[in-house]
């Protein structure tokens, strides 16, 4: 279950997938198209992958530009 705001969201691009990242230092890969319909459990079904917590929230995500690298970005105190 996802916890806080996201501060960040990067299309792939070549790809129709995104990153998503924001309050809980968490990145996380989807599929923009559904995959498969939602079931009672409400499975995450366009969830690709989801990279390890950061220790800080993140506040910007980046692609290069053939997309075999995803950067982010954040803040420290």
């Amino acid at each position: 279950v996802y916890q806080g705001g996201y501060h960040a969201v990067v299309r792939h691009p070549s790809a129709d997938e995104v990153a998503v990242a924001g309050e809980e230092g968490i990145i996380r890969y989807y599929s923009i198209f559904k995959k498969a319909a939602r079931n009672i459990n409400r499975d995450d079904f366009n969830l690709i992958r989801t990279f390890p917590r950061l220790p800080q929230p993140v506040f910007s995500l980046a692609f290069s530009p053939d997309g075999s690298l995803l950067a982010a970005g954040g803040r420290h105190s």
